[in-house]
């Protein structure tokens, strides 16, 4: 079908002239991108960082794992050894339920496993290293290294994002059983997190956004304005608990969701739960926050977080007196538009009593806040939300509690105060635009702030999606860790992880994500597949050099953007033992591949390819579902497929069985001639297939997309029994949304006509971007809705497999942009042989 050469492995900027046969250096051990050992940006770890330690005797020889021939299952050896690379023995490999001691080589042997596996590695006197592993693994040996303590100053850190136990964990989506049962809170709480639990807990120091009053507080004492509130029962706490939690970070805009008794009563909660918190603070206590701060042997370590999200923004939209009502209104935002009676008297805001609406009257308070005493402030704040309680203020000022909140002169000397009694500083911030792949310009300048006033990494919350890395002046930037435990249906919201920081006092030696998904809204290490595409995603948005702004059109968009001098951008590094975040790029591969026409081919190793063959008219595509093959990715002892999947009737169901089309995983779907309505299995979260993902400012400054128009192709393998007739329907919705039943653009229908024959069939579906659109609406998110409509008579039968979904763009359109395509299309007339420059994600040896 096509033909793939390796030309060469090219270090970053570099030409390469020379053919494969020639080819050497790439990125090896101890190497760096201008060849020489040392990595740039002193203080950023390389991939291969690893510390050193005296010799150890000779083990004996290692093994080979083992092989029975059955591609469902894999085997792997974990040798366990020090940083000299000398083994451990009496090691231990923590699996669920299970805990296996290393022999005098310090190996660990699991054999013919289906499902993928988390673990925690542990030896006396040195740090444990959570791992996943699957079928990425076979027969292979993966060794885990296990730093000593010995000098004092090691420790670790796991980070986690957002976190909240209410909603959808008691009311779930179709008819899946509560997650969170009321009659047994704490003991479901637990499960919820079981998957990850003992992972996380592998560390020294656990903290987690926590983004919800914790309370029995009923409904009604909920902030009036809000729109999302959210309150987590104190029994859900035990989860913090099983996660190993030191401390809540709750610098956050749902702390006050419940006002100032919500704040109260969610600290009370935490700390009669025994967890520290950092980042808010009740009614009383000013606006300066106490930190966390605790010694880990040596090495005295602090913690402070912050909120950016006043509620100031909300309500400077208000309406104010004059304007018209919107012929639209929504009955919600009717209170907008009543005029209530106000007035204040004081010696800065002095204003008489009369009809107003709030949004005037929140101006008049907030021209002359600045000019106010502290107390004035206070009392103009109480009277003015005492008549308008729907406005918002989530964050600790004006008399009142909530959450610390970055300004940044403040911030920084809180920072500036606290390194000078700590050896490391961690700061927490939470900002930027919710569900956007790229951090706001804001958040990229609040942690070089809070860097150049002293903090040693800076990890940022909210978005509800994963963003990447930046190294500023040899510190990590994390820009956002995404949802941890969280109930948004949303498919990039369900991607998380959660951040490993290894640390020798304050200095950084090693930063990991060990990637999770939320199935069903519950963390599951992923392995396999799911990782892969997962890291691919991430790493892209971190390679990438951009920022979410709002252009001059008011629309938000991901602009490119150079980086300063003092930035790296992240880089992700896949070895056998887990996911590093470096500093420097690998050694990029250039594969040559000749093309038929219409052919289409994978990318031939798995990382970031520059669209640097656009002139060969070719399309570069990416996966937008990975979850179709049905297979099980996920560390959840539950050893079944099908995540991201709902099945609406009792003869629609997941299948493991060794006749599926691929592998062992897919769904079937029963009807017969008595039946009235359809089978179906669809995807459980709205996908995102934006028009434009990347834009550049114009002159007007307005965002102008840099990627050209897409296309798509949809294929899945399928087989049919009967006469029923089974189809393909995609449900298209103008956004990716926060709730998937509603605002439904419309449909395409797609016939599956296969024959019913019993035996599978490849499918393929090729759509324009113009095939996508509604009565004039362009979709810019869909959901997957295979059904099988009943048959005139008889029974029928109707099995999906390896769906996919291909998002292509053309080549010529990108440029120099690197993206995480996986496969290329030659849709012209004729062959064409394309080069393609892939930076690789796996480490090589």
């Amino acid at each position: 079908m096509f033909e793939v050469t390796r030309i060469c492995s090219l270090q970053p900027l570099a030409v390469c002239v020379v053919l494969f046969a020639a080819c050497g250096g790439g990125s090896g051990e101890g190497s760096s991108p201008d060849g020489g050992s040392a990595p740039p940006l002193d203080a950023a770890p390389t991939a291969d960082a690893v510390p050193t330690g005296d010799a150890s005797p000779p083990a004996p020889p290692p093994r080979t794992p083992p092989e029975d021939g059955d591609p469902t299952t894999y085997s792997v050896i974990v040798r366990v050894v020090d940083e000299a690379g000398a083994p451990l023995p009496d090691s231990t490999v923590a699996l669920p339920g299970l805990t296996e001691v290393a022999d005098e080589r310090g190996e660990v042997v699991i054999a013919h496993r289906r499902e993928p596996l988390s673990a925690v590695v542990a030896g006396n006197g040195r740090l444990a290293e959570p791992l996943v592993l699957g079928h990425e693994h076979d027969t292979q040996t993966v060794m885990v290294r296990l730093r000593a303590r010995a000098s004092g100053a090691l420790w670790s850190m796991h980070a986690g994002g957002d976190v909240m136990f209410a909603r959808r964990y008691y009311e779930p989506l179709g008819d899946a059983p509560p997650l969170i049962d009321p009659t047994a809170i704490s003991t479901s709480a637990r499960a919820v997190v079981a998957p990850v639990a003992a992972m996380f807990a592998a560390a020294d120091l656990r903290s987690v956004n926590l983004e919800t009053v914790v309370s029995v507080l009923p409904e009604s004492d909920a902030h009036p304005g809000k729109r999302i509130v959210i309150n987590s029962h104190p029994d859900t706490l035990a989860a913090l608990d099983a996660l190993g939690v030191d401390v809540a970070v709750l610098g956050n805009n749902h702390i006050r969701d419940y006002l100032d008794q919500g704040v109260s009563a969610t600290l009370q909660a935490l700390e009669a739960g025994g967890f520290e918190h950092v980042g808010a603070l009740p009614a009383g206590a000013g606006s300066v926050q106490l930190p966390f701060v605790r010694a880990y042997d040596s090495t005295v370590v602090g913690l402070l977080s912050y909120s950016v999200l006043s509620g100031d923004p909300n309500n400077n939209a208000l309406a104010r007196d004059g304007e018209s009502l919107p012929p639209d209104l929504d009955p919600a935002d009717a209170w907008e538009y009543e005029a209530r009676s106000w007035g204040f008297s004081g010696s800065v805001l002095s204003v008489p009593t009369t009809l107003r609406r709030a949004g005037s009257a929140w101006r008049l308070f907030r021209d002359a806040e600045d000019e106010m005493s502290e107390s004035e402030r206070a009392a103009a704040w109480a009277s003015l939300s005492g008549v308008y309680p729907e406005l918002e203020d989530g964050v600790a000022r004006r008399g009142h509690g909530g959450a610390a909140y970055w300004t940044t002169e403040e911030a920084q000397d809180d920072i500036a105060s606290l390194t000078r009694v700590t050896d490391a500083l961690i700061v927490q911030v939470h900002g930027s635009f919710e569900f956007q792949t790229q951090p706001s310009p804001l958040a990229a300048e609040i942690a070089r702030a809070a860097i150049d006033a002293g903090a040693d990494a800076v990890l940022f919350h909210h978005p509800h999606v994963m963003q990447g890395f930046d190294w500023y002046k040899g510190k990590l930037i994390a820009y956002s860790l995404g949802n941890f435990v969280f109930d948004q249906n949303e498919i990039t919201t369900a991607d998380s992880g959660f951040l490993r920081l290894v640390w020798d006092g304050a200095s950084l030696l090693q930063a990991r994500l060990f990637p999770v998904h939320l199935g069903n809204f519950r963390p599951n290490p992923v392995a396999d597949r799911a990782r892969l595409h997962q890291l691919l995603t991430l790493w892209e948005q971190s390679a990438l050099g951009a920022v979410a702004e709002r252009d001059a059109s008011g629309e938000v968009r991901v602009l490119l953007r150079a980086a300063d001098a003092d930035t790296q951008r992240g880089h992700l590094r896949l070895r056998p033992d887990g996911v590093d975040i470096v500093a420097t790029p690998p050694a990029s591969e250039q594969f040559e591949l000749t093309l038929p026409a219409g052919a289409s081919a994978a990318v031939p190793a798995a990382g970031l390819v520059r669209a640097q063959a656009g002139g060969n008219g070719v399309l570069l595509g990416r996966e937008l579902f990975v979850w179709g093959d049905f297979e099980d990715y996920a560390a959840d002892e539950a050893g079944t497929g099908g995540m991201q999947w709902r099945l609406d009737h009792s003869d629609a169901m997941l299948v493991i069985a060794d006749d599926a089309g691929h592998g062992r995983g897919y769904a079937t779907m029963a009807r017969d001639a008595d039946n009235e309505s359809d089978a179906s299995v669809f995807t459980s979260a709205r996908v995102p297939a934006p028009v434009h993902r990347w834009f550049v400012e114009d002159g007007a400054g307005v965002g102008a997309p840099v990627d050209g128009t897409p296309s798509y192709t949809i294929s899945l393998l399928a087989r049919r029994e009967g006469n029923g007739e089974p189809y393909l329907r995609m449900d298209l919705y103008p956004t990716e949304g926060l709730t998937p039943d509603a605002g439904n653009l419309g449909d395409v229908l797609l016939p599956i006509d296969i024959p019913a024959d019993g035996a599978w069939h490849e499918v393929q579906f090729d759509l324009a971007s113009d095939d996508l659109r509604v009565a004039g609406a362009r979709m810019e998110a869909f959901r997957l809705n295979f059904r099988l409509r009943p048959p005139s008579s008889g029974a029928a039968r109707f099995d999906i497999d390896d769906v996919r979904v291909l998002e292509w763009r053309p080549a010529a359109a990108l440029g120099d942009l690197r993206g995480a395509f996986s496969q290329v299309r030659n849709p012209q007339g004729d062959a064409r042989t394309v080069t393609l420059e892939v930076l690789p994600l796996h480490q090589r040896p």
